[in-house]
């Protein structure tokens, strides 16, 4: 499996898209993704977009089909989004770096 990576960096509302390809027959089993705090979810989204699916927290279980050929790519969107919390205090009152992170679990098609 070849996988690019994608580090986020300044302002958040841009998608984000990396590529993975096969090099050999794979099937997608499960995606971990750290989870936002309970204060993060006030005003801030992440959710992962494989294979047109939308996930917005670890799923396990998967059974996608990823062949291994050439044109027969999947690209990944991450997005993280600012969202307007309700109550103006549930915005941050100093900037905030917040670290996510996902992986993708792959086993090979027998």
């Amino acid at each position: 499996m070849t996988q690019d990576s994608v580090v986020i960096t300044g302002q958040t509302g841009e998608d984000n898209k990396l590529t993975v390809a096969g090099t050999f027959d794979a099937k997608l089993t499960g995606i971990t993704m750290s989870p936002l705090t309970a204060e993060q979810q006030k005003y801030l989204t992440y959710e992962i977009t494989y294979a047109g699916t939308k996930y917005t927290q670890s799923a396990t279980g998967l059974n996608i089909d990823l062949p291994a050929k050439e044109s027969n790519t999947v690209t990944v969107t991450v997005a993280v989004k600012y969202v307007q919390p309700d109550a103006a205090a549930d915005l941050p009152a100093t900037r905030q770096f917040v670290s996510l992170s996902a992986s993708f679990d792959y086993s090979q098609k027998q």
